[in-house]
């Protein structure tokens, strides 16, 4: 979840790829995993809506994917993608794309959500995966809330750091969801 306050300056990630979670492609040449980016509220160019650098236009992908910037001469190509509470955009972990800086037309916050979404037939791409065919236990949710919470409060973005407290809480759910994974994992390959 992303809260860009409708100040000047304030911003969401700047560009990146999602490849902290691999390149995601199969061996088929498939999407194994995509990123859905959900606005909760009216994103707009004024509060920062997402921007974006298609791969057809990106010179780096596929052989530089861990290259974050936009060449002078590739400026041109970068798409602006204003969307409504409610849209569900889309894209794969090759897409540069970045959080826009609210301005002094922002009339509201920019709030958003995402999630990873991946092929069950594809490696999983964390140790918080998900399989969306059942109940998720309560300290699974809790661990994968908490990783993320400690991940916006490490990028340093603008009012992402937590209270002692709440921080405290965090690293603990991540502790208990890791020994509860690696205690899952040693009993599935004992049975």
């Amino acid at each position: 979840m992303w809260h860009v306050a409708a100040d000047p300056g304030a911003s969401g990630w700047g560009p990146h790829r999602d490849g902290n979670l691999g390149d995601g492609t199969l061996d088929d040449g498939q999407d194994g995993l995509i990123t859905v980016w959900i606005p909760l509220t009216e994103a707009t160019p004024a509060n920062g809506c997402m921007y974006v650098l298609p791969t057809d236009r990106d010179p780096l992908v596929p052989e530089s994917l861990k290259v974050y910037g936009v060449a002078r001469s590739d400026l041109a190509g970068v798409r602006s993608l204003p969307a409504a509470p409610g849209d569900v955009l889309g894209w794969n972990t090759r897409l540069l794309h970045w959080g826009g800086r609210s301005s002094v037309d922002a009339v509201a916050p920019r709030m958003s959500m995402s999630i990873y979404c991946q092929r069950r037939s594809a490696p999983r791409s964390n140790d918080d995966f998900v399989a969306l065919d059942g109940a998720i236990p309560l300290r699974h949710r809790l661990g994968v809330i908490s990783r993320a919470m400690l991940t916006y409060e490490n990028s340093k973005l603008s009012g992402t750091a937590l209270p002692a407290g709440v921080a405290a809480f965090a690293h603990e759910q991540r502790e208990r969801l890791a020994v509860w994974l690696a205690m899952t994992a040693q009993l599935d390959s004992e049975a």
